[in-house]
């Protein structure tokens, strides 16, 4: 999931306070020969024992399953994202912004095969003055929370629906609205072969206290492709709108990917990935590139 900063955010992002990377190998992602599924032919010149090669094709498809579940917002997975994004060049003086985020995801069922999927934003934002007065703002922004309606007999496509919520958390004026906002959320993927692909959709008004008016939207684009080994490319941004803004100022919308890996520490499974980024359009002194590092923990 993701990460979905708001627009009174400079990002969502994450701690690389959890450390001790170890990773290690799965299997490889590689479909058999055909004739050597029909025919149980040895690849070497020793022969294999029957039955073997097909022993390890569920094997090999349970990895590959595994691995796309990580991929998936809507998996019955505990997980807890933690996102650190950079910004350079933000503010009149080109000074770097960043934020630290947890963003813990969690499933409930909700019986007759249906369940609710929960996503809640939590960052921690320093951001350099807007004007040549302000100062450098440290502190807890804004709480996003997002949950996820998702109907049984899914089929290929993947879908849930729900509400879209930003509470006032923030310590310091400069990183948040005092205004409330809610809205529709929706999500909708599919995951053919080796990719995953994703669109997480919402609109956010304000309906209580005080402070600008918000009316917001948010697209986050995910698209995956597992390799082999456990690495994966991946490009995961969110395109931003803020309806309040003037025209020529509204719009947020990056570009750009990385790569990340899966892996075990112990028992415990991870995945880390980074991506580097580039807005194509961008409101006036905020950052054209950006820099974002996630690592997910399930439980």
């Amino acid at each position: 999931m993701r990460k979905r900063p708001s627009l009174l955010c400079i990002g969502i992002s994450i701690f690389l306070c959890i450390a001790c990377l170890a990773p290690t190998t799965v299997l490889a992602q590689q479909e058999p020969k055909a004739e050597d599924a029909l025919q149980g032919a040895p690849q070497t010149d020793k022969e294999q024992p029957a039955g073997q090669l097909k022993d390890d094709q569920p094997t090999k498809a349970a990895s590959t399953n595994a691995n796309k579940e990580m991929h998936n917002p809507l998996a019955n997975l505990k997980e807890v994202f933690f996102q650190t994004d950079i910004l350079p060049k933000v503010g009149p003086d080109e000074k770097t912004a960043w934020s630290l985020s947890v963003e813990p995801l969690y499933p409930f069922d909700l019986g007759n095969d249906w369940r609710l999927v929960t996503y809640t934003i939590v960052p921690m934002i320093s951001q350099p003055g807007l004007t040549p007065e302000a100062g450098r703002s440290f502190g807890l922004g804004d709480t996003s929370v997002l949950g996820y309606f998702v109907p049984p007999n899914e089929g290929k496509l993947i879908w849930g629906f729900g509400p879209a919520l930003q509470i006032p958390t923030h310590t310091d004026s400069d990183l948040g609205n005092d205004k409330w906002a809610a809205g529709p959320a929706l999500i909708v993927g599919v995951q053919p072969g080796n990719w995953s692909i994703w669109g997480l959709f919402d609109n956010q008004w304000s309906f209580a206290g005080s402070g600008e008016k918000i009316n917001e939207f948010n697209l986050q684009y995910q698209v995956a492709y597992l390799l082999p080994k456990d690495w994966f490319l991946i490009s995961n941004w969110i395109i931003e709108a803020d309806w309040e803004a003037p025209s020529d100022d509204r719009w947020t919308v990056p570009i750009g990917g990385g790569f990340g890996r899966q892996f075990k520490i112990g028992k415990q499974q991870y995945q880390l990935y980074g991506q580097v980024g580039y807005n194509i359009v961008t409101p006036d002194q905020a950052s054209t590139w950006r820099g974002i590092v996630t690592l997910t923990r399930v439980f």
